[in-house]
Formats: structure tokens, sequence, C-alpha cells
């Protein structure tokens, strides 16, 4: 986790003096904060538990987040066995400066017919709240997945809906971290 740590400062270190000259401080402020929670929250390896609506275990499998080589983007790999099928997603974020905010893309083509698609980070309330839209069989889908950590244990919702409607809970993942 140190190492970890120490990669994440490193990343921002870099992002922040690569920043434009007339960059302002508030913007870097905010970066610095956002990426450090955002990092807290996510990072480590995770056993995790997929449950249907009705709180049924429907898969397990390991979820891990880790600063990319070079530093660049703070990475996920998801592999799981989800109702008896082998799922591999694969999620990368990064700062955008120009934009101000955390950027994302998110893979996964047993369900997103591009192949991948992007999404925004933002935090809620200590909260990591990841907003997107893929498309499923020729169908545009909204979805926002929250991460929640609470006593060493985090909790992942999954929401979807039509884009610009309402969001409906379709699953949640809990899950420990490895090795604690």
């Amino acid at each position: 986790m140190l190492r970890q740590y120490s990669a994440l400062r490193a990343l921002l270190v870099a992002a922040l003096c690569t920043q434009a000259p007339a960059a302002d401080a508030a913007t870097d402020n905010h970066f610095v904060t956002h990426a450090r929670d955002i990092f807290s929250v996510l990072a480590g390896s995770w056993s995790i538990t997929w449950f249907d609506l009705k709180n049924h275990i429907i898969g397990r499998g390991v979820e891990s987040w880790q600063i990319a080589p070079g530093e660049t983007a703070f990475v996920e790999e998801n592999r799981s066995k989800i109702n008896g099928h082998v799922s591999d997603e694969y999620a990368a974020m990064w700062w955008d400066p120009k934009a101000a905010k955390v950027h994302g893309i998110w893979c996964d083509d047993s369900i997103n017919d591009e192949g991948c698609s992007g999404f925004d980070v933002t935090l809620h309330e200590g909260d990591v709240v990841l907003d997107g839209v893929w498309e499923f069989h020729g169908k545009p889908q909204a979805w926002r997945e929250v991460f929640h950590l609470a006593d060493g244990r985090i909790t992942q919702k999954l929401y979807i809906g039509d884009p610009g409607g309402e969001l409906m809970l379709a699953g949640v993942i809990r899950g420990r971290r490895q090795g604690k």
C-alpha cells in the first residue's frame, strides 16, 4: 500500500508540475484532494462477492485497483465468475487538466457493444461515483456505480437506466481488501 501511495504522490507531483504556468492553484489543490480521496477508497486488491436484488450470491471474484505503469492512470482489473460465466473487465481513470476533472474508460466486450466506453468520476460525501453510458444490444444504457468504503469493506452499487431517465439499482458487489 505504501508503494502505491508513493507512486500516486509521484503521479500527482508530475501532473501538477506539467500544468501550464497559468493554472489555477484552486484547480491544482482540488486535483490533489480528489485523486487522493479516490485512491484511498479504491486502492488494493479486493475479494468481491456479487449479489442480485434479492441479496442472493450470484458470483465471486477479485477486483484490483493500482497505479498504471508510467504513473499516468489508476487502473482496475476485475476477474469474476457471475452466474456461472467468466467476466473480465478493465477500467482506467486519469486526471484531465483541460477539463479539470477525472475521466475514465471501462471495457467489457461481453456486455458493451462498443467494447469500451467513457465515464466521469466524482466524489460525493466520501463515495467514489462513476457515471457513463454504454451500448448493449444496440440500446444506450446509462449507468452509475457508487463505491462506498466503511470499516475496511467496500460496497459497490450499480444503477442502470435509460440516458436522461431514472437509474434503478441493478446489483451490489461487496468486498474486503485482500491481505488485511
